[in-house]
């Protein structure tokens, strides 16, 4: 098999449309573009539990091709890797259904960043069929103008870790997208990565590892910054009080930390970075700088074991690192979608109604609000940011002031709650909040001053 770097033309997701596709039952259609028909740079995807998230992420891979021979498939030429998915790995319909439909819209030939020139936008049609038994039967593709082995995509799923994968395999032999359908997938170790372009550097003075290396510290360096991590090399490490081992290493303010003894945090998204450079240096070997040609990322919780001043910088640092790389991500961070509406991202909403998923794009402009405004908008649909606690002291400071009398324990019970509650923070949760407060402030005070006890009152 041929080891040639496959190079295709920039290609980005504008739309998805799934129809009898798990959680999803009518026809539905998410967005990845702007407002101005251009692809976006970062689609985040929320919504509870279940309501296909993740689906809707490996359906997209499905688009990645491949040539496969099934027996029973209707089009036996170069079709959507979908099919193989489905058969093998994945099995997405919808209970009760015996056939799917999914629909990729995606533009061809403009990079991300390049204002002007006209979108060239293309189809792809597929279908998947059962039998009775539930036996996968086959699938039938359809296309407008589009080379069907020339589309390549990247995923990662919630389970990204270190893995085995080596660095000798092609890459055709690679599966770009297997974490994201296998949690126990391997992706490629980086401290192996590391350590081989190292040897590369010291042995051949290979100018493109030299140039590849310092790109990839750089950007994990940038990512990290907010850890206050400042450095890293490879350099010998002792293991166990046996004799030092060539290892990777990071500068911490805590001194320097090997990477497999940094937090879960840190490890992945080192791992899942080094995985995506790596296949970014083989698919663009001529370019200065690989990390900004065009690809797409499908990343699943991009929030995973992030600090929050971390999920609100990732998608920054990331937008200028890989200037030119579609970011299609599910996250469950009020703060992910605070620094994509600061990025003008497309968000998502997926929401159970009856028996099935319905798509909303965009449902409300929440730029500019704080976190607690965001838990409490239809993102995600709290009804506070307080605590539980704080809420049944409020729902029980209400029913005391709203009684006609009180006891005299009662008195004491409110004046008790007033005082704890009034040493709490008074955040908003709506645009009217704080206005709402200072009225309540305003009758427990008038309240307080003016109610008799029920003793005095007898």
């Amino acid at each position: 098999m041929s080891d040639k770097p496959i190079t295709p033309p920039p290609a980005y997701f504008l739309s998805l449309s799934l129809e009898n596709v798990r959680s999803f039952g009518e026809k539905q259609t998410i967005s990845f573009s702007r407002k101005d028909g251009r692809p976006a740079q970062w689609t985040i995807i929320l919504g509870d539990n279940g309501v296909g998230k993740t689906t809707a992420l490996k359906a997209l891979a499905g688009l990645e091709t491949a040539y496969i021979k099934q027996p029973n498939a209707r089009k036996r030429d170069y079709s959507p890797i979908l099919s193989y998915l489905f058969s093998r790995k994945w099995f997405p319909f919808r209970s009760g259904t015996k056939e799917l439909g999914v629909r990729y819209e995606y533009s061809e030939g403009l990079i991300l960043r390049q204002l002007d020139g006209e979108i060239k936008v293309d189809w792809a049609n597929v279908t998947c069929a059962v039998g009775e038994s539930n036996e996968f039967e086959g699938s039938y593709s359809e296309y407008s103008t589009y080379e069907a082995n020339e589309f390549i995509c990247y995923g990662y799923g919630a389970g990204r870790t270190t893995g085995i994968s080596t660095l000798s395999e092609s890459p055709e032999t690679v599966d770009t997208c297997a974490s994201l359908f296998d949690d126990r997938a391997d992706l490629l170790n980086p401290e192996e990565w590391f350590l081989f372009a190292d040897y590369r550097m010291a042995k051949d003075k290979d100018p493109l590892t030299t140039q590849n290396f310092n790109l990839l510290k750089a950007a994990l360096l940038k990512v990290m910054e907010e850890g206050e991590v400042t450095d890293m090399d490879v350099s010998p490490v002792a293991l166990g009080g046996g004799s030092p081992r060539q290892g990777v290493r990071f500068k911490t303010p805590y001194g320097w930390v090997r990477l497999r003894d940094m937090s879960l945090g840190y490890q992945t998204l080192v791992v899942w970075l080094t995985d995506f450079a790596s296949k970014l240096f083989i698919r663009y070997p001529d370019s200065k700088n690989p990390l900004e040609e065009p690809a797409i990322v499908l990343i699943d919780e991009i929030d995973l074991h992030l600090h929050p001043s971390w999920q609100r910088k990732l998608i920054g640092f990331l937008s200028g690192i890989f200037k030119n790389t579609q970011f299609i991500a599910t996250a469950h961070s009020p703060l992910v979608v605070q620094a994509a509406t600061d990025a003008e991202a497309n968000v998502v909403l997926l929401k159970r109604e009856g028996d099935q998923t319905i798509v909303y794009q965009n449902p409300e402009d929440v730029r500019g609000w704080r976190v607690d405004q965001i838990l409490t908008s239809s993102f995600f649909n709290l009804e506070t940011a307080r605590s539980v606690e704080t809420e049944n002291k409020l729902a029980r400071q209400a029913a005391l002031l709203n009684k006609v009398k009180l006891t005299a324990k009662e008195r004491k019970e409110l004046e008790a709650l007033t005082q704890e509650l009034e040493g709490q923070p008074m955040g908003s949760t709506s645009p009217h909040a704080e206005a709402e407060e200072a009225e309540l402030l305003r009758q427990i005070t008038e309240r307080l001053g003016r109610q008799p006890s029920a003793s005095a009152a007898g």
